[in-house]
């Protein structure tokens, strides 16, 4: 049912991987992991889905609820800031969106919370940094991104070698991807983004990266 969640994201129907995800309850086995990750993942995206239409109430509850950490899925709050970077980011814009400047600022604050280790959350704290104006900060978290990538390319991975090869090199291109994002690179981005897809047409964010 898991592995349905995470299928139902690939092919962009958020409310039915969400339906799995709040209605039942997942017993995670020892070492296991990834139970939250497609509830925030359908959250943020079908937040942004809901942006697009101009339908703020929603997006704004789709990304308050992506902080929850539900019990159902037995996913319990990180020591570190986990994807709040990511989630925090979003709902300022949404906060953005709605007049609410003083709600923007204080997510974007927000998002600069905990630590984190080098890569994807180091982008949308680059990001919050930037629209916050603290440009003397903002490159040594580009500096943590580009760590992320250097980490993916000696370890990271699933089971097999093959595995872990080919999800090294996946990440790495979708970081680098983030990377040429933040230095102002979009073509480049694309670029990047396109050959994470093609090695594997899950990387739902390369995806969301790519169609902008």
């Amino acid at each position: 049912m898991l592995r349905m969640a995470y299928l139902f994201n690939e092919a962009g129907n958020y409310d039915e991987s969400l339906k799995i995800l709040t209605s039942r309850r997942f017993h995670v086995r020892e070492g296991g992991e990834g139970l939250l990750a497609p509830f925030v993942d359908a959250l943020l995206l079908r937040g942004l889905n809901e942006m697009a239409a101009k339908d703020f109430v929603a997006a704004q509850k789709d990304f308050e609820t992506a902080l929850t950490y539900p019990e159902n899925l037995q996913a319990g709050r990180p020591r570190d800031a986990g994807m709040e970077p990511k989630v925090r980011y979003y709902l300022a814009q949404c906060r953005k969106a709605q007049g609410d400047t003083a709600g923007c600022k204080a997510e974007l604050a927000n998002a600069l919370k905990g630590w984190v280790t080098p890569g994807e959350m180091n982008y949308y704290r680059f990001l919050a940094l930037t629209e916050l104006g603290k440009t003397g900060e903002i490159a040594a978290q580009l500096a943590e991104l580009k760590k992320g990538i250097d980490a993916y390319a000696k370890f990271g991975g699933e089971n097999t070698p093959a595995e872990r090869v080919g999800y090294r090199k996946i990440q790495a291109l979708y970081l680098r991807g983030l990377a040429a994002l933040a230095e102002g690179n979009p073509a480049d981005a694309k670029e990047l983004f396109g050959r994470a897809l093609k090695e594997r047409p899950s990387m739902i964010w390369a995806k969301h990266f790519s169609e902008r």
